[in-house]
């Protein structure tokens, strides 16, 4: 993209533009679903309009009517890097398979956060994919490329997707059949060894949850609770805190939503962040 242009007009002059995930024609039409990035991936203009508002499925490969790489397509099986190909059938859509992952948990967001809307557009939609995209959820997990782009939405939404900070989720929501565990890497916030670290139980919590944070050096602690809109429910200065274990008991109505995203700030003095962790924790 030209850095002098404005990038939705020079991407599309450039034949890309931006797929909801989540389709426009099943709930992401109106309101805050239409704008929601984390259900927003720029993809090329046919590409997406081939994929339309199809239902996300694995398709086998002598099935498959089309095949899409970058700027070209073609209707025969690939003889090389078949990975990296989406497919196409008049009933069904398969991203590549690195893609595979992001699709479901951006999937699994926005049923959670706008599930009236979408089952008033079709209730069975969701339903018909889910139990592929727990298979695609497991199958390519959380990369960086993925959790930063979370955490640059939530700079502008207020929240992260839940469903990206923590692998766990899904399991516990959706994919309560999935035998084989994933691995909750990123469930904190990234940090340096030895930096802040945030647990959280039970999770999900019902009425209470005890919040447990490890501080690496002592300093004044503040917490803040945000809620699935991004809505700050909760901030408590805590005061200077030493080095070590604390915890918290987390309570109030706001544990009744569909997850809240908890973030503990260590600070300086004049309120500058010396380090902070972020967890998130579902509501019932």
């Amino acid at each position: 993209l030209d850095p002098n242009e404005d990038p939705t007009q020079d991407a599309f002059a450039k034949g890309i533009n931006t797929e909801h995930t989540y389709p426009r024609a099943f709930g992401a039409g109106q309101g805050a679903a239409i704008a929601d990035m984390h259900n927003l991936f720029p993809t090329r203009e046919d590409v997406n309009a081939a994929r339309a508002n199809l239902p996300f499925q694995e398709i086998p490969d002598g099935q498959a009517q089309t095949w899409y790489y970058l700027d070209q397509q073609q209707s025969n099986i690939p003889g090389s890097n078949i990975a990296l190909y989406s497919e196409y059938t008049s009933s069904g859509f398969e991203p590549p398979e690195a893609h595979k992952g992001d699709v479901a948990r951006a999937m699994f967001y926005f049923y959670t956060i706008y599930r009236q809307q979408a089952d008033a557009e079709d209730p069975n939609f969701f339903e018909s994919q889910r139990e592929t995209l727990c298979g695609w959820h497991l199958a390519d997990p959380v990369d960086d490329t993925e959790y930063q782009r979370s955490e640059k939405i939530a700079f502008y939404q207020g929240t992260p997707n839940p469903f990206v900070l923590d692998c766990t989720v899904a399991q516990r929501t959706y994919c309560l059949g999935q035998s084989e565990p994933c691995d909750p890497v990123g469930v904190e916030e990234p940090g340096r060894p030895g930096g802040l670290e945030l647990s959280v139980a039970p999770n999900p919590a019902r009425s209470e949850a005890i919040l447990q944070y490890r501080l690496p050096v002592g300093g004044e602690v503040q917490l803040q609770v945000y809620d699935a809109t991004g809505r700050q429910v909760l901030r408590r200065d805590l005061g200077y805190q030493p080095a070590g274990q604390h915890r918290y008991a987390l309570a109030g109505a706001f544990l009744k939503g569909p997850f809240v995203v908890g973030r503990v700030l260590l600070l300086h003095e004049g309120g500058m962040v010396v380090d902070s962790g972020k967890i998130m924790l579902a509501g019932q």
